[in-house]
């Protein structure tokens, strides 16, 4: 098992927070897909990787489209939506687009009723207006001869990627039925719907949400903040909540963890006889692997991850400059604020030497081989979670291979880096009117195969 590490990356191509009184965006959505193209050539892993042979296909591709819909923008909203649908092509969720402060999807026009995820690759409404002809519960089975997956993934994939992920799905369904003005995704004029009453067709009546829309509905609340957490269980069962695995272990969250690690490892003999033990990871944003290997380590054993039964990985280190200037960075940052271990310090400095090493070598590319297997242990099958669905997809596979129940998922990609563009273009965005934004590309630096 390959230790990685994902921290975010903003792009250092940022706007002065002025906006000029007129801008040419056509211009502006050229130059940046070029930005976008060249940062992604240059440094993403998925342009070396023998098992994805359409990586780079999909990034000239993406690249020719942008170019051609440069041809007819002449607002930010054009601007936004190219690069947004451009980055989502890669279905990458360490690859991405986005920008600080307002942006064009502030503004909604509705249909008069808001729709959700069934958690069966459907949609069901959860609000409506008595002026849409819905009624709450109804579930959507088709809209203008496409399902509601193939809806979702018309709208919202285009802009997020990964909508075959049900917590993708989970996050993201509930504006599906909005029209955030992207103009790069056809209108929806009919829907056929499955209601108690039986089946209904309904011509949709598009009007303005109000700027306060997402607050009015609630499309964003937040749970209410859990705190990491052992505690055992009547049936002698223990349960180990974990909202967080935050990568700085001095910050808050952070001594949190290692509270809650050290427990572990005192009540380990305890866990380990248990009927179970349940991973509670709702709402976990993702941060440091660390803290799972340990954990997992102190109940199973350092050979835990080897045990554990899955094929070999290997990982593929894009050896350009701006990684490994960027890797040298965050090590002197980190350090100089105390906020790394002795095992991410180390993960740092083997990580630099083997991207120096690749390239006194002419190489492009570091790749790590898997190393030797170890006989497989039961033991190793017991980890399980409670409920995946609010973790960061990408980052439930740990738990979900220790507990022997796999799913196909692209490779891992993780970004310790922030994109530079060597002829120190700017990547331009905004602010334009109300909006404010910068404009940030997140681009990975390595996968794991």
């Amino acid at each position: 098992m390959a230790f990685w590490l994902s921290l975010a990356a903003v792009a250092g191509l940022v706007l002065p927070q002025q906006e000029p009184p007129a801008r040419d965006w056509a211009a502006t959505l050229r130059t940046d897909a070029t930005a976008v193209h060249d940062a992604i050539a240059d440094s993403h892993p998925g342009m070396v990787n023998p098992g994805d042979p359409h990586f780079a296909r999909t990034n000239d591709a993406q690249y020719a489209l942008a170019l051609e819909r440069a041809g007819q923008a002449d607002s930010f909203a054009d601007y936004f939506y190219a690069i947004q649908h451009y980055v989502a092509a890669f279905d990458d969720g360490h690859l991405g687009f986005g920008v600080s402060g307002s942006t064009p999807d502030s503004d909604v026009r509705w249909p008069g009723f808001v729709a959700q995820d069934d958690g069966a690759r459907g949609l069901v409404v959860t609000a409506a207006e008595p002026w849409s002809g819905v009624p709450v519960g109804a579930r959507i089975l088709e809209c203008d001869g496409r399902t509601a997956f193939e809806v979702g993934d018309d709208r919202m994939g285009a802009r997020f990627g990964r909508w075959d992920l049900a917590a993708q799905r989970a996050q993201l369904a509930n504006m599906v039925m909005l029209d955030t003005g992207d103009p790069y995704v056809s209108p929806l004029r009919q829907c056929v719907f499955d209601t108690p009453d039986g089946r209904r067709t309904i011509d949709l009546d598009w009007r303005d949400g109000g700027r306060d829309f997402y607050t009015r509905h609630n499309l964003f609340s937040m749970p209410p903040a859990r705190s990491v957490d052992l505690r055992r269980l009547d049936d002698e069962s223990w349960w180990v909540t974990l909202p967080t695995f935050d990568g700085n272990p001095e910050g808050e969250r952070g001594r949190a963890l290692r509270a809650v690690v050290q427990r572990i490892e005192v009540e380990a003999d305890a866990m380990r006889e248990a009927p179970r033990i349940v991973f509670d990871l709702r709402g976990n944003g993702g941060g440091s692997s660390g803290w799972s290997r340990e954990i997992a380590e102190i109940l199973w054993g350092e050979g835990a991850f080897a045990r554990a039964p899955e094929a070999p990985m290997t990982v593929v280190w894009r050896a350009s400059e701006d990684n490994l200037r960027s890797l040298r960075d965050s090590l002197a940052t980190r350090d100089a604020n105390g906020a790394l271990t002795a095992d991410m310090r180390n993960w740092y400095r083997n990580t630099i030497a083997g991207l120096e090493a690749a390239r006194a070598r002419g190489e492009d590319r570091w790749v790590i081989e898997p190393g030797p297997r170890e006989p497989s242990d039961p033991r190793a099958a017991r980890l399980a979670s409670a409920a995946r669905q609010g973790l960061r997809p990408d980052r439930r596979d740990l738990h979900v291979r220790l507990s022997r129940r796999r799913r196909p998922v692209d490779p891992l990609r993780c970004n310790p880096r922030r994109t530079r563009d060597r002829r120190r273009h700017r990547l331009h965005g905004g602010p334009q009117g109300p909006y404010a934004q910068r404009p940030r590309l997140h681009v990975p630096a390595h996968e794991i195969l």
